[in-house]
């Protein structure tokens, strides 16, 4: 029975990764903890497997914060929730740059993992999140589970890994993904609601097995994805959707070893099948030099990186990093410098990563943003650049005037309509205009607030609340002799 049979699915996972170990049967030295997945009253699931996963996942070197639910604060961080059946202790996990701010949206890449393997590929593709500026989620499915028959061998840049092979009936198989996928798409969905999520530049990916998810997501819903990105993956058109045509055009990177063994290379060769009898048209099969069985975060962040430009193009990506550059200024943090330069090409996993630098100077961050607007005089992303050029003017260059005179648009047409206009206007009356000489000016940048039609019923609130504080503290004022 070969892992890529037809009534039975052998399945082949990596039994160790980034140091989870989950196929040993003892783990010296780790204690075993109550996972914070399992509803009161109910016993923890026997395993050490589980309990190694949600330590490693304290252990790693950013906060992870364990919540029910996805929360909408999470910056330079990451949160673990609960995903489909609590019985098996099976999690999500976001990752929220440092970087992040609302005012921009992001992109999000989606890596599929097994039962506990979240913590390693939170920690292995968190710097390239980091530095590349993209929402990370990686997702422990249901599917890739079953009954240990043997393990196989295959050479990695760590040294030879062992992998099991476990068989399920392929009937349980489909019901698990269709339930996995329903349940991430849900998650998606949720994430978009609590960030600002650039739907334009969705990816997916996945290692070994769960990479058939990686598949399955872009074919049943090329509309949302834009690529998929497997690496060493199993490949099984039963477990795919029947009519893949509209995904015919969309991208698909196809990662391998040069240094695989043949039973790991059996699902590259059906896919590039597949999609060859498909006439698929954006295949890209790319086989690493000096490479095996390797998790290539690396070059799954190259990959993902390339399609997202494609996606947005020129324009959106160059605000962008006219954006972060006077975001790090602002915020005083670290310079990364030029992602695309310090990734190298999509298969350069050679090349040194970049190292912080001190934040870019007021000076350098303002002449970004002012090339922006001249090589763009008509750009969309006007407002995001009115508003970081207020901000530099008024933290930076203390010229609050300036500001002023950048966000005062905000109260007119057409950037009154801008969704972006409710913050502008919030950091005007509350940064910018002097309480002590012109709150009645401040006072009346509020109401304009109210008025918007997207300002939420919370941020409408809000402004009432400050103009009421105003008005106090202006009686106040009038009344000291």
């Amino acid at each position: 029975m070969t892992w890529l049979g037809r009534t039975t699915v052998g399945i082949a996972m990596l039994l160790v990764a980034a140091g989870v170990a989950a196929a040993q049967d003892e783990m010296p030295g780790l204690e075993k903890i109550v996972d914070p997945f399992i509803p009161d009253g109910k016993k923890a699931p026997a395993g050490k497997a589980r309990a190694i996963g949600a330590d490693a996942l304290r252990a790693l070197p950013f906060p992870v914060r364990f919540t029910e639910t996805i929360p909408a604060d999470l910056k330079g961080e990451a949160v673990a929730v609960p995903f489909g059946d609590r019985s098996l202790g099976l999690k999500a996990c976001l990752y929220v740059p440092t970087t992040y701010s609302a005012v921009r949206s992001w992109a999000l890449l989606v890596e599929s993992g097994w039962e506990s393997s979240a913590a390693g590929q939170l920690e292995a593709f968190q710097p390239r999140a980091e530095r590349q500026e993209y929402l990370l989620l990686v997702v422990e499915y249901r599917f890739p589970h079953g009954h240990r028959s043997g393990s196989l061998s295959g050479w990695s840049r760590e040294g030879v890994k062992e992998v099991d092979v476990v068989q399920q009936p392929l009937e349980e198989i489909q019901k698990d993904m269709a339930a996995d996928e329903k349940q991430v798409l849900a998650l998606l969905k949720q994430i978009a609601g609590r960030y600002n999520v650039e739907p334009k530049a969705v990816g997916v990916t996945g290692f070994m097995w769960p990479g058939l998810m990686a598949y399955r997501l872009m074919l049943s819903h090329p509309n949302l994805f834009c690529c998929s990105i497997t690496r060493t993956a199993v490949f099984d058109a039963e477990c795919l959707p029947a009519d893949v045509a509209r995904a015919r055009h969309r991208p698909f990177y196809v990662i391998c070893g040069e240094k695989e063994p043949p039973w790991s290379m059996e699902g590259t060769q059906h896919a590039m099948d597949f999609f060859k009898q498909k006439r698929f048209t954006k295949v890209v099969m790319e086989r690493i030099p000096k490479s095996g069985i390797d998790l290539r975060p690396e070059i799954a962040s190259n990959y993902f990186r390339a399609a997202v430009e494609g996606a947005l193009g020129p324009e959106q990506m160059a605000f962008y990093r006219a954006y972060s550059r006077a975001f790090r200024c602002v915020e005083g943090l670290a310079a990364m410098g030029d992602a695309a330069a310090s990734e190298g090409t999509p298969s350069g996993d050679t090349v040194p990563e970049a190292k912080p630098k001190a934040p870019p100077t007021p000076e350098a961050a303002m002449a970004g943003l002012k090339a922006f607007g001249e090589t763009y005089p008509k750009s969309d992303f006007k407002a995001g650049i009115a508003y970081m050029t207020a901000r530099l003017a008024n933290e930076k260059l203390a010229d609050p005037k300036q500001a002023d005179k950048l966000l005062r648009p905000f109260l007119r047409s057409p950037l009154r309509n801008d969704p972006l206009a409710v913050v502008a206007l919030f950091y005007l009356a509350e940064k910018v205009i002097d309480h002590d000489t012109r709150g009645g000016d401040a006072s009346r940048v509020l109401t304009a607030i109210t008025t918007l039609r997207q300002a939420t019923a919370e941020e409408k609130s809000h402004a009432r609340d400050r103009r009421k504080e105003l008005l106090k503290e202006r009686a106040a004022r009038k009344k000291v002799p």
